[in-house]
Order: structure tokens, then C-alpha cells, then sequence
């Protein structure tokens, strides 16, 4: 498997798995609840080339009208933490609202909006208001 391989990675995290389950065998999670929210949550993802994508649209209906539905890759758990740390570092540290709604422009997966918003709060250098260190 190539490190690049999204599709067979995509396979093996819980978060999309429950998704591809129900999108190529019909299988849905056990638990009522859970089942009856795949299927809710189902009308918005597809499945391009086997990789998993959401339809992320519009956040305010008025003020985007016009906006197009944008497809966003459904990120697996263990690359969450390298996106936040590289959209929060190289956006000049910015809050958790702006971080949110730039990296919902490319991607998705559930409670991003209070993963980036508990990123920005466990910032050494946002919280301390030291300016960020240059890497070398």
C-alpha cells in the first residue's frame, strides 16, 4: 500500500468505512440510531474513482445563493491532526472559526468545526500571544 494509496486508506478508518459499508454492500452498523444516521447522512457523500467525498453546502442559503456544492475529501482520523497543525501554522496562526471555514473549502469529517476551534485553543503561541517561530 502506497502511502498515497486514499482509497485503501479511506478502507481502514471507522469514520468513512461506515460509509463505503453501506455504499458498496448495503451493510449498515447494527445499532438502529447509527444505522438510521448512515442512511440519513448518505445523500451527502459520493463515491468518486472508490474515494469517499462530502458535498459541503452552502453554510447561509442567502448569502450564497449562487455558490456551487463543493465536494469535499472525507478526511481519515490519523491525517486530522497533520491538516489542522499545517492549515493553523502556515495561516499565521489564525482563530478556529477562519481555519474551519478554509479547510471546509477542501475537506471534511465529523466535529471538524470543533477540532479546529480545540486546535487554536492548545496553541502555545496563540494563547501566550508569542509570535510563531520560524522553522529552518
Amino acid at each position: 500500500m502506497s502511502p498515497y494509496d486514499v482509497q485503501q486508506l479511506q478502507v481502514s478508518c471507522p469514520d468513512c468505512r461506515v460509509f463505503l459499508d453501506y455504499f458498496h454492500h448495503g451493510v449498515l452498523p447494527p445499532n438502529d440510531a447509527n444505522a438510521r444516521k448512515v442512511v440519513y447522512q448518505s445523500e451527502r457523500f459520493i463515491l468518486q474513482d472508490g474515494i469517499l467525498y462530502h458535498l459541503g453546502l452552502p453554510r447561509q442559503r442567502k448569502k450564497s445563493a449562487g455558490e456551487p456544492v463543493s465536494q469535499q475529501l472525507m478526511v481519515l482520523q490519523a491525517l486530522r491532526p497533520l491538516i489542522l497543525r499545517s492549515y493553523h501554522e502556515n495561516l499565521s496562526h489564525i482563530g478556529g472559526h477562519k481555519m474551519y471555514g478554509t479547510i471546509r473549502r477542501h475537506y471534511y469529517w465529523p466535529l471538524m468545526y470543533t477540532d479546529a476551534h480545540n486546535w487554536t485553543k492548545t496553541c502555545i503561541e496563540c494563547q501566550t500571544g508569542a509570535p510563531p517561530t520560524k522553522r529552518q
